[in-house]
């Protein structure tokens, strides 16, 4: 390695370090906006599974957020995902990835998930907004802290 080669990798090694900050004020889970969620019943049965007739239904499920004190449904036309989650199958269950409401003006935020007519769960999140991002470090579902990316809720 000749001494041009040994510069550009100092160099290159210094840029790295320095531009690597570690933030040690997270205190629980670090997420985007959303949250991934298996659900079960008391059996161990998936109540995501489509092929499942006593499970949810996807075609009835709701995510509201609360604007001005009301409770208004998700839908956002253009969205991958427009009424704010997806479900996809995970390694051993199927899984709901929720969008959840953060709003910086509220902070910590509620979520609704509307699982039927009669099922509801809430979901509070606590932020941390630095620039563009929006971090969620603390979730509570149900009032019930959750300390995972993604969890199991039993129904």
């Amino acid at each position: 390695m000749n001494i041009l080669q040994k510069i550009t990798l100092c160099c290159l090694l210094l840029l790295i370090t320095v531009s690597c900050t570690k933030d040690e004020t997270s205190l629980g889970v670090v997420m985007a906006r959303g949250i991934k969620i298996s659900v079960l019943n008391q059996e161990g049965k998936d109540l995501l599974n489509p092929t499942d007739s006593t499970g949810f239904k996807e075609s009835e499920i709701k995510i509201f957020y609360v604007k001005d004190g009301e409770l208004v449904e998700f839908f956002r036309g253009n969205y991958d995902w427009p009424k704010g989650y997806f479900i996809y199958k995970g390694k051993s269950n199927y899984v709901i990835r929720i969008l959840l409401d953060a709003n910086p003006a509220i902070n910590p935020t509620t979520t609704y998930i509307q699982w039927s007519p009669t099922d509801m769960d809430t979901i509070t999140a606590k932020y941390r907004f630095r620039g563009q991002s929006v971090l969620a470090d603390e979730i509570w579902v149900n009032s019930q802290p959750k300390t995972k990316a993604v969890f199991e809720l039993v129904k």
